[in-house]
């Protein structure tokens, strides 16, 4: 398979924004069309207690354990991507096995804390009793597919990280693919319910990690006897994996809260809201996406000293990210119908599930702000101020919305509102980091490289 690289730091920054995002964005349709079919399969093949017990609170406390490991695999990129920009590009070996070391450790605590204690977790989430035990027995069984998850996420990152682009899309689309097979298998063919689900997924996961973790040694020499964990790398992806996981910890801890709420407001309810979530995932997909991209083109400048490259990525992130969230939002709004009829026959979910995404999709638009300059400062490798934000932005706006006023009123419009409120108020909170990050480090580094240039 060829190798084709990105130099994020020469040309149309809009250009290579979209270089690096389309493929991204190709695997995630596939992502998107095996989260629907998944979701068809559950909901409609096993019903929507399934569905609600399957993308409900466990969903929340499988995704707690991907946005804290996202911390790491974010930093790894990141401080690669900054070494691809210093031109370092073929000493990357250490990268790979340093940063393959810190995301087994974290997938392993998980997987040990998550199979004795998952139970416990989603009684305090308030998980409605007729879908506890189910809820349970599934976390248990898929918490066993986290190291091989977080491995081939490592690795496709890394590799986008050193600018690749067809490599990863080729793979995630093959394991996209294969899952859907899998849940074909396992849930129709085999009728394991949903336990087929998670056996579907530890089955895929763990077969691309031993196809990835076999490439990456044969092109990168990863595990060859020169190649060592190295403690420099391991300083640096703490430096900016630390802030940034807890940053992740505390924005998925938010949804689990709010999962709480809706879990209070029944089943049928729970489903609906679970429905719009698997819809709504495109979007996030996408701006995952987006996020890849935007970091990875400000760390490659950043790291090669471009800082008014650096700067110009803000205009250019937002003007993309404002034209992907419109058009995806209008689109979702114009097939509503449709597009809730593939997960459920039954007209109460349904009607729950139209109502939360006509309330929700417009408000998206305010998010834009948020997930560009979270980008933008994660490629500088500041993500400490990514934490502070979102402590003050995302938990305390979120927690004191929800506890204090939303759940007790019952309605889950209200609670919901939750995100929106806290998109808003971030926002603000970013535009004046940014002002801070502006003035403290990008024009005293240009200051700096203009006195060298004179000297």
């Amino acid at each position: 398979m060829n190798r084709r690289f990105i130099d994020a730091t020469k040309g149309s920054i809009v250009k290579n924004i979209l270089f690096i995002l389309y493929p991204i964005l190709i695997c995630g349709l596939f992502q998107q069309v095996y989260t629907i079919l998944n979701g068809i399969m559950v909901g409609k093949v096993l019903g929507s207690q399934a569905l609600a017990a399957v993308g409900g609170s466990a969903n929340n406390l499988v995704n707690m354990f991907v946005n804290v490991s996202s911390g790491a695999v974010t930093a790894s990129m990141v401080v690669l991507s900054q070494d691809v920009g210093r031109g370092k590009r073929d000493e990357c070996r250490n990268n790979f096995k340093t940063s393959l070391t810190i995301v087994f450790v974290i997938a392993l605590f998980f997987s040990i804390l998550y199979y004795f204690n998952c139970h416990y977790f989603l009684t305090i989430l308030k998980v409605p009793t007729d879908i506890l035990e189910i809820s349970t027995n599934y976390l248990r069984v898929y918490c066993f597919g986290f190291v091989s998850n977080m491995t081939v996420l490592m690795i496709v990152n890394m590799l986008r990280g050193l600018g690749e682009s067809q490599r990863p899309t080729i793979l995630l689309i093959v394991l996209y693919l294969v899952n859907i097979f899998f849940d074909f298998f396992y849930i129709v063919i085999l009728k394991l319910d949903i336990f087929g689900v998670a056996l579907s997924y530890i089955t895929t996961q763990s077969l691309m990690a031993i196809v990835l973790l076999k490439m990456i040694h044969i092109d990168y020499g990863v595990f060859a006897s020169n190649s060592k964990f190295e403690f420099s790398i391991l300083k640096r992806v703490m430096m900016i994996g630390i802030p940034a996981s807890i940053t992740s910890f505390l924005y998925q801890l938010t949804i689990a809260t709010l999962q709480s709420a809706i879990n209070a407001l029944g089943s049928t309810v729970v489903a609906g809201f679970v429905i719009n979530n698997k819809i709504e995932n495109l979007f996030w997909i996408v701006m995952s996406a987006f996020g890849v991209a935007l970091t990875n083109v400000v760390a490659q400048n950043y790291g090669a000293g471009k800082i008014d490259r650096v700067k110009k990525s803000i205009p250019s992130g937002l003007l993309v990210c404002f034209t992907i969230t419109i058009s995806l939002s209008t689109s979702v709004l114009l097939f509503v119908q449709p597009l809730v009829s593939m997960f459920t026959h039954e007209p109460a979910v349904a009607q729950q599930a139209i109502s939360i995404i006509w309330f929700i999709q417009p408000l998206l638009i305010f998010y834009v702000i948020v997930e560009t300059f979270f980008a933008f400062i994660n490629g500088l490798g500041k993500s400490i101020y990514s934490t502070i934000i979102t402590f003050f932005g995302v938990v305390v706006i979120r927690f004191s919305w929800i506890i204090l006023y939303a759940s007790k009123t019952g309605n889950a419009k209200t609670i919901i509102f939750a995100y929106p409120l806290s998109w808003m108020i971030t926002s603000l909170l970013y535009l004046i980091i940014y002002w801070i990050i502006k003035i403290k480090y990008l024009k005293f580094e240009i200051d700096s490289a203009e006195e060298i240039k004179t000297a």
